[in-house]
């Protein structure tokens, strides 16, 4: 008997990166979806609003899908580093301090989802 009858795995990569981590994503998307009958969502994390726009999305299928039946899984591919605070930091860039055209580069900090999830 299965726990779960329905996994939604979203798989998290930056818009704008220096891994290339898309072509990996979209290769573990079709065997989750192919092989274990997930639904899956790759979502590009944008420079910009960085933070906002993947806690919309992270709510928006929590939302859509949320009961006890259901297992979220989260893969995020990209850099991360632990910040002075000792929380997890999501970066676009090996050296956070390389700047983005007109913009500082982007991060995440996994203290922020904590409060939020």
């Amino acid at each position: 008997m299965q726990r779960y009858t329905n996994v939604q795995a979203l798989l998290l990569h930056w818009k704008s990166d220096d891994l290339f981590v898309l072509p990996e994503l979209e290769d573990l998307e079709k065997v989750l979806r192919e092989e274990y009958n997930y639904n899956t969502d790759i979502f590009a994390i944008p420079s910009e609003n960085s933070h906002l726009e993947l806690m919309l999305k992270i709510g928006e299928i929590i939302k859509k899908h949320e009961g006890e039946d259901t297992l979220f899984v989260v893969y995020y591919g990209g850099h991360a580093k632990i910040d002075e605070s000792r929380q997890s930091t999501w970066c676009a860039y090996v050296n956070s301090s390389i700047p983005l055209p007109l913009k500082a580069t982007p991060g995440f900090s996994g203290s922020e989802s904590n409060s939020s999830i």
